[in-house]
């Protein structure tokens, strides 16, 4: 009677496990993975804009991108509000840029973001010339380009280098170290954080 009680038991806790994990599984098909996102606030509202690297085998490069924006009176209303424009879920954790425009500069709900659980630490932040939604949407890519989030990253990550700079990453932003602005051109230069 025992050994059957037992068994029971370890087949009650498998079912459990099993429905509870199906219940909320998702299919990588299910995810846009965002590889940039630019941050403004304007009209008392706060702008994200999200850039999705959308594979591609037809091209030699790999990928293009489309671009979601969302708005809302809270920096996290402004996401939801992207995730519902968006055809799958939004997938931020692997997020590789940050752009700051210059609205948003500074302002301290966009500090404590960077400060929530799930925010890629490790992602480039710098800041934008003018509105971050222009600079990272301008010139959209064509079907033969790379994110320009990454490439903007990597030109950032070079001029850094050859400044002699930290690379700025959301870690630098938070300590309130020196910042990178970057033009609409994508031309980085060097710039004091106002956000300390």
């Amino acid at each position: 009677m025992r050994v059957l009680n037992t068994a029971a038991a370890a087949l009650y806790a498998l079912l459990i496990i099993v429905f509870t994990c199906l219940g909320s599984f998702s299919e990588i098909s299910d995810y846009d993975v965002v590889s940039g996102i630019g941050v403004d606030f304007e009209k008392n509202q706060w702008l994200v804009t999200c850039e999705i690297c959308m594979p591609s085998v037809d091209n030699d490069f790999g990928s293009s991108s489309i671009y979601i924006e969302g708005k809302g009176d809270t920096l996290d209303s402004a996401f939801e509000d992207a995730g519902r424009r968006s055809a799958n879920i939004l997938y931020t954790g692997g997020n590789q840029l940050y752009l700051i425009g210059e609205n948003a500069r500074g302002k301290a709900e966009l500090y404590e973001y960077f400060l929530k659980d799930g925010v890629n630490l490790r992602a480039v932040a710098v800041y934008s010339q003018g509105r971050a939604a222009d600079t990272l949407s301008a010139g959209k890519d064509d079907e033969n380009s790379r994110a320009k989030s990454l490439a903007m990253a990597k030109k950032v990550s070079r001029f850094c280098a050859e400044q002699g700079m930290p690379l700025p990453k959301v870690t630098e932003y938070l300590k309130g170290g020196q910042m990178i602005i970057v033009s609409e051109e994508e031309t980085p230069s060097k710039a004091v954080a106002d956000n300390a």
